[in-house]
């Protein structure tokens, strides 16, 4: 299905169009038409796909459907996932892509919170008006996100999503790429990405002063250690499919990343030693000896 889908929109602009307004519809699926055109046909068909894609949030910001942060944080979303796939297009490099994608993302988070001086409070009312519900009582968990906000945990959370939803949708339209173009292609990149030490480093320092900057700055935390979950993702990957296990055991690992919050630190320290210690290499070494 996602092949047939991804051959369509390769067709021309119009069916590319089409696809990416209704996609608006389906988690990703604009960034992925958005990505796959931009890799595939390069920035100026890239471009007008961005413009029509982020229509529907332009709309929304017009007409005052939606909160004006959560309507700009959107088109960001297309414009920032249009920039990162220009820079994987021209370097083919995953860790330089992923640094991108944080420094774009960080850099739109902060150009919202300059236009929008209430962030704090519209932030706030959005998780309230998310939560409401007849019974008033929230957890303490649920109820942090009804208030406390301020201008800088605000734009983390925005810089956050940005992010995720640019990556998760770079993945997508790489991926679909590969389904028509390479068959193999997005797994053999995946399974091989890998942080140099000199990013690996920076990503952890700045995790940890972000860390050590209190709740404020969890959100940019949490943006700076991506790069660092992503590389321990990819050789999970490239270990299981070594190992000729099952994917269950790949299903369990995100199941763990979300109930389970230790298990993200545990495969961020394991992309810090394969990028420190390159420990692909060495179990090759070791199973070959």
């Amino acid at each position: 299905m996602f092949k047939a889908l991804a051959a369509f929109v390769m067709r021309g602009r119009i069916q590319a169009i089409v696809i990416a307004l209704i996609g608006s519809w389906i988690p990703f699926v604009s960034q992925a038409v958005l990505g796959l055109v931009t890799l595939r046909k390069g920035w100026q068909e890239g471009l007008i796909i961005s413009l029509w894609a982020s229509l529907p949030a332009f709309i929304a910001l017009w007409l005052g459907q939606v909160a004006a942060p959560m309507a700009l944080a959107s088109i960001a979303v297309f414009f920032v996932g249009f920039m990162v796939c220009l820079v994987l297009r021209q370097s083919i490099n995953w860790p330089l892509t992923l640094a991108a994608s944080l420094l774009l993302s960080g850099l739109a988070a902060v150009l919202i919170t300059a236009m929008q001086p209430t962030l704090a409070a519209d932030v706030s009312a959005f998780f309230s008006t998310l939560l409401e519900s007849d019974d008033t009582q929230l957890t303490p968990e649920l109820q942090a996100l009804t208030d406390g906000w301020s201008q800088i945990s605000a734009s983390g959370l925005i810089a956050y999503w940005i992010a995720v939803s640019t990556l998760l949708g770079v993945l997508l339209a790489r991926w679909w790429q590969a389904l028509l173009f390479n068959p193999g292609g997005f797994q053999q990149e995946f399974h091989g990405l890998r942080l140099n030490p000199q990013f690996a480093l920076l990503f952890v320092v700045l995790t940890v002063a972000m860390t050590a900057g209190g709740a404020q700055l969890q959100f940019w935390s949490g943006l700076c250690s991506l790069p660092l979950l992503f590389a321990g993702l990819g050789f999970v990957h490239w270990f299981v499919a070594k190992k000729g296990w099952n994917t269950g055991v790949l299903v369990g690992l995100y199941m763990a990343l979300i109930l389970i919050p230790l298990s993200a630190l545990l495969l961020m320290l394991l992309a810090l030693l394969d990028a420190v210690l390159d420990l692909r290499n060495k179990l090759n070494t070791n199973q070959a000896s």
